[in-house]
């Protein structure tokens, strides 16, 4: 495989952290996983790091396209599965996926390099264990909890 297209400039919004990733919920819950590695709301920036070094470090595994209203491709969305560098330094391995636009619906241009077309961080999937990429994708990427 390869490393998703232009990561070296790939963005995480601090809200997707704050607010998502790191934010209890009573339903669908993502904070416990991340949590119980040692990530915490205080250092939200140390998650943002190891997602950003995650999509640089490790090649994709699947890529879907992405499609506005009108039925027209506007970018992909890249999956990326390994090992995420954890506080607790027990790296589990995960699934992140990341959209990549190749154009902005909200502007008149197509292919240019402008902040709206950078790769950007959407979800990360569930975890497979600790220290342990496996090769079945299916069932295993989700949380006990999702199973």
């Amino acid at each position: 495989m390869a490393k998703v297209p232009r990561a070296r400039n790939c963005t995480v919004a601090h809200t997707k952290i704050t607010h998502y990733l790191l934010a209890f919920k009573s339903k669908n819950d993502k904070s416990k996983a991340f949590l119980s590695y040692g990530f915490t709301q205080k250092d939200w920036k140390i998650l943002e790091a190891a997602l950003i070094q995650h999509v640089n470090t490790h090649d994709y595994v699947g890529v879907r396209p992405v499609y506005d209203l009108a039925g027209t491709l506007i970018g992909h969305n890249y999956s990326v599965e390994c090992d995420l560098q954890t506080p607790d330094k027990r790296n589990p391995c995960i699934v992140t996926v990341w959209t990549v636009l190749i154009w902005c619906p909200r502007a008149s241009f197509r292919y240019r390099d402008t902040l709206a077309l950078l790769p950007r961080f959407v979800r990360g999937l569930g975890r497979l264990a600790d220290h342990h990429c496996a090769a079945q994708r299916n069932t295993a990427l989700l949380l006990p909890s999702e199973r």
